[in-house]
């Protein structure tokens, strides 16, 4: 999947806002995150166990699929997000005043700065080649999890870069790794996307 540095997106895209959080995907990405984590801490919760039903579903992680309620038609605020135990991954689509997508990992060791901030870091796809790019770093879920967005130029780059059932993501900051994790059954979450941007998202 070939992710876009964050300043050349904001000089491909004019007038749009810096702040990841002041657009649709980003919103989604936010608000996902707070889903997110209050599945990946159930690790925390000493009295979970290993039959419990949500930390097994959790463990090999699973697909979550959301769309613009409001104007299912219309093809923006698509999003899939798999939740596993290393953390999540979020493919976003176009929103009303963003017309790129964007691929969010969220985690409790991703830096969680009180403001968003442009960082640099090294993204590792398992490909032999990594890409390093100026990313939006910001904090989601109250604090607890950091989130890195990296900006892909268009929907159907996104799709087109989703081209294995499993794929791996490792991001580096400075040289310290900071999420190491990963998504299955992604062919299938193509497809959902697409039909999704097509304006015929599953109910």
């Amino acid at each position: 999947m070939c992710v876009q540095d964050a300043q050349s997106q904001q000089q491909s895209q004019p007038g749009r806002a810096a702040d990841p959080q002041a657009d649709a995907a980003a919103g989604l990405a936010k608000a996902m995150g707070s889903l997110a984590t209050s599945q990946i801490y159930l690790l925390e919760d000493m009295n979970k166990t290993a039959q419990d039903p949500e930390f097994r579903k959790l463990r090999t992680g699973y697909w979550s699929y959301f769309h613009d309620t409001q104007q299912p038609s219309s093809g923006q605020k698509c999003v899939a997000l798999f939740q596993n135990l290393k953390g999540a991954v979020q493919l976003s689509g176009p929103g009303s005043s963003y017309k790129g997508a964007m691929l969010t990992l969220m985690g409790l060791d991703i830096p969680k700065p009180s403001t968003v901030a442009h960082i640099k870091v090294t993204l590792d796809q398992g490909d032999g080649n990594p890409q390093t790019v100026n990313v939006f770093n910001y904090a989601v879920a109250q604090g607890k999890l950091g989130a890195v967005s990296f900006g892909i130029p268009t929907a159907e780059a996104l799709l087109q870069g989703m081209t294995k059932n499993d794929m791996t993501f490792k991001v580096s900051v400075d040289g310290k790794q900071v999420i190491d994790t990963f998504y299955h059954d992604g062919l299938q979450a193509r497809e959902q996307l697409r039909l999704c941007l097509a304006g015929r998202p599953k109910i």
